[in-house]
């Protein structure tokens, strides 16, 4: 069985020492990936910048285009997992001189390419689709908008404090079913996120 996972976050290059980001670790998507390979999967992880140290084949990037071109050159796998929180905007016209503070006042911003989505419509898309939502409030309303706005399979939802930590309380969000997975080491919440995604694929 085929496992790919984005991890970590982007960064969006204003210019050469600016850029916009989020404080995504990468904890989540490494413990995903080590308790897929502890079950016998193939796994592939495709980060962006992050503090950990992944244990499988692992391709870096920087930015949410770079992520999405890498994975889509991954495929086909069996099961896309999109862990990483990518950008959701990035700077219209990068700078390749450094930009003075009275530039800031006014820096347009485009759409990142949605990744989750783009993949779970696509012709060679995955058996089983999983997206993150990080919310910080409407968890559970806002989960099942993006689970069917993104035409996945099943959202992993937790809130936003979740970021770098060492743990996480989430809830799974399918089109059939919502299980909450209390607050625990993310070892051993990603140890029970795959447990439910196999036998998920499985049925």
């Amino acid at each position: 069985m085929k496992i790919l996972i984005t991890s970590g976050g982007t960064r969006e290059k204003i210019d050469p020492v600016r850029y916009i980001g989020n404080y995504s670790s990468g904890k989540m998507g490494a413990a995903l990936a080590d308790a897929f390979a502890a079950h016998g999967a193939e796994v592939k992880v495709i980060s962006g910048p992050a503090e950990v140290h992944y244990r499988v084949p692992m391709q870096r990037v920087e930015s949410a285009r770079e992520m999405l071109s890498v994975v889509e050159e991954s495929l086909p796998v069996d099961i896309f997992i999109s862990a990483a929180a990518v950008a959701d905007k990035r700077p219209k016209y990068y700078s390749a001189d450094k930009m003075k503070k009275e530039s800031f006042e006014n820096i347009e911003l485009v759409n990142n390419p949605d990744i989750l989505r783009t993949i779970a419509i696509s012709a060679k898309r995955p058996k089983f689709v999983v997206g993150f939502a990080a919310e910080s409030e409407n968890h559970l309303e806002n989960a099942r908008k993006k689970l069917t706005k993104k035409s996945c399979d099943l959202i992993v939802l937790n809130d936003i404090k979740a970021l770098g930590s060492d743990e996480n309380e989430v809830w799974l969000v399918s089109k059939t079913s919502e299980k909450k997975l209390e607050k625990a080491p993310k070892k051993e919440i990603a140890e029970e996120i795959v447990k439910f995604i196999m036998g998920q694929y499985r049925g």
